[in-house]
């Protein structure tokens, strides 16, 4: 049965929940990414495989509604259906032509949670940025590029930004965006050395300071940025300067010394 003629469930009252405000600097973006990439919901015939059929019930739910109005659970359980090494999904060569349209589908919703925090950027998010890319899909309007320069300005300048700049990075990096110029940007700006100190200030000194799957590539290419003695003096003059809190100098302290003992 196609999906499309499927009864939808009824019109009642949605929450807006994981918006971003109107004020936001991501919120005009985000909202020319539900312009361009505006689609119906993507068709699926009968014995279709991909990862939204997987769960029938839940897709017979989903089938018409707009990807605007898709929870960040709805969208979670459909990036662990299409990551599951369960539905046979073993390498990145298993996403289906179905997959990457319910993917760019969704793509508009997936940027907006990202940037309200509501998604994490895990495992399970790495991969399927892995295998769908969003990073490299062209458009004149330069939406994905400046998404991912004002994503990572989120999280080096605040400090209550869900991702933290090396989780950024890694969403990023999986995703396609190139990570050079991402790079440049974190080590031009002022707040690297807080963002950095926010970042390691819990991780032990034997656990990895890039932890996770990056692309290939990605690791030797952030070592050579950050694990630096400049990072280090960079973030300890952080904590000696005026106006720095105790937390903040501990942290930056701790930082730098994890820093030092991976040159």
């Amino acid at each position: 049965m196609n999906l499309s003629l499927m009864m939808s469930e009824p019109n009642t009252p949605r929450h807006c929940i994981n918006r971003l405000a109107a004020g936001d600097p991501l919120h005009r973006l985000v909202e020319q990414a539900y312009r361009a990439f505006d689609r119906p919901a993507p068709r699926h015939m009968s014995g279709c495989r991909c990862a939204f059929c997987a769960d029938r019930a839940r897709a017979r739910m989903l089938a018409s509604r707009a990807a605007r109005d898709w929870t960040a659970e709805e969208v979670r359980g459909w990036f662990d259906r299409a990551s599951s090494a369960e539905t046979g999904r073993t390498g990145l060569q298993v996403a289906s032509r179905t997959d990457r349209a319910v993917f760019r589908f969704l793509l508009p919703r997936v940027l907006e949670l990202l940037a309200t925090g509501a998604l994490p950027a895990d495992a399970t998010t790495a991969k399927v940025f892995a295998q769908f890319e969003p990073g490299r899909l062209g458009h004149g309007d330069r939406i994905m590029p400046r998404f991912a320069g004002l994503l990572l300005d989120r999280a080096l300048h605040d400090a209550s930004c869900p991702l933290d700049v090396i989780a950024t990075l890694r969403v990023l990096s999986c995703g396609g965006w190139a990570l050079p110029p991402l790079l440049q940007q974190a080590q031009a700006d002022p707040e690297l050395p807080a963002s950095l100190s926010r970042a390691w200030s819990g991780t032990d000194r034997g656990d990895a300071l890039f932890p996770g799957t990056w692309p290939p590539g990605a690791v030797p290419l952030l070592r050579a940025g950050f694990v630096t003695s400049l990072t280090a003096e960079r973030m300890m003059n952080f904590a000696m300067a005026e106006g720095t809190s105790y937390q903040e100098t501990d942290a930056a302290m701790r930082a730098a010394d994890l820093v030092l003992r991976n040159l």
